[in-house]
């Protein structure tokens, strides 16, 4: 195994975002989770450039 060029430290966050346009907030079944937070996206847009990196 080889050592990555960039170590990216943090959380990932998510987006919850409704599947149930319109209606209110308080009736809200269906949702969908989106990851996300700034340092899993340098990670992931780091390795879609093919740079080695891991996260921590």
């Amino acid at each position: 195994m080889t050592h990555p060029q960039v170590i990216c430290m943090g959380e990932i966050l998510f987006d919850r975002l409704s599947n149930e346009l319109g209606k209110p907030l308080e009736t809200v079944k269906s949702w969908t989770d989106y990851p996300g937070g700034a340092p899993a996206n340098t990670a992931c847009g780091l390795v879609k450039l093919g740079i080695s990196t891991a996260f921590i």
